[in-house]
């Protein structure tokens, strides 16, 4: 089964990421997170653009650490390209 839902966060948030990724599929919610879907050797980014292609919903953990990211902001500016 696809993943519907990518979760965006900065590394500085992932405890409160992990924690949302789990209360998600706990109500039976197919999310995407990087720990858990990009495997050893892969290259990163591909892999997020992948995601985001396949993705319906985008969330984006708004922090001053995600705001401060450079790739936070390139995960929802190409997030924002998909349709």
């Amino acid at each position: 089964m696809q993943p519907t839902t990518f979760i965006s966060y900065a590394r500085e948030n992932y405890d409160f990421a992990e924690r949302l990724y789990n209360d998600l599929r706990r109500k039976g919610v197919n999310v995407w997170l990087d720990k858990f879907r990009i495997g050893p050797g892969t290259v990163w980014f591909n892999e997020i653009q992948s995601a985001l292609k396949v993705c319906t919903h985008m969330l984006v953990l708004i922090s001053p650490d995600s705001v401060a990211s450079p790739e936070v902001t390139k995960e929802w500016n190409y997030g924002l390209l998909q349709d």
